[in-house]
């Protein structure tokens, strides 16, 4: 057969099956902060091309759990977190935090030990939720030194980017002063138009980029 080899328009996409998202898959990903999801509430998320439902427990525990009922497909962030599982709004289903269906309240004959949805691994850690969706054991979540400290810590509200996420990865900070100049300039932001240079290092963790006026 043939060599195939990617093209770089081939590692934009991240849905599952693609080179890049299974890849990415490979890791835990940061999905949201752990203060927009609150006790006994569910809501629906997207990440890497796929839609899942997140909910937390009456008892404040965090779940990942397949986007859609395994009776109708229905959305399942629309229904009600009771405990630490959860209903669907459209015939009552009910599945636990394992993602074994635990009730069938419209079936004469329930067979609930039969029905199953996927579930995800989860990890709350500096004020964010992280999830691996990734085949196998994940592998171990890492943490950091300098947010283990004793301190406060911040987590952002969302930015959605209106790009890929390789046109992320490829940008630079060269361009701010010039491509914000307007916004900078409409908004006080002198520090925006200072022209900078990098300098990056290796780090255990990946890169370390260090920004030095230029």
């Amino acid at each position: 057969m043939p060599e195939t080899r990617l093209q770089f328009a081939d590692l934009e996409p991240v849905g599952p099956g693609t080179p890049a998202g299974r890849y990415l898959r490979c890791y835990w990903q940061p999905v949201m902060r752990s203060r927009d999801l609150r006790a006994g509430h569910a809501k629906p998320v997207e990440i890497l091309g796929e839609k899942f439902t997140a909910y937390r427990g009456e008892n404040g525990a965090p779940h990942f759990v397949a986007f859609g009922c395994a009776h109708r497909g229905a959305q399942l962030s629309l229904g009600w977190v009771e405990g630490d599982e959860l209903r669907c709004r459209y015939h009552g289903w009910k599945f636990g935090a394992t993602g074994q269906c635990v009730e069938q309240p419209t079936e004469d004959r329930p067979f609930c030990q039969r029905v199953k949805i996927p579930v995800y691994p989860i990890y709350e850690y500096a004020g964010m939720i992280f999830g691996y969706f990734g085949e196998g054991e994940p592998p171990a979540f890492r943490r950091y030194p300098a947010l283990d400290r004793p301190g406060v810590i911040v987590a952002e509200p969302p930015e959605v980017l209106p790009c890929t996420f390789w046109n992320r990865l490829d940008n630079d900070t060269g361009h701010v002063p010039w491509v914000h100049r307007g916004t900078a300039r409409r908004r006080g932001m002198k520090n925006y138009l200072v022209v900078r240079r990098e300098r990056v290092e290796e780090a255990p963790y990946g890169m370390k980029l260090v920004r030095l006026p230029g």
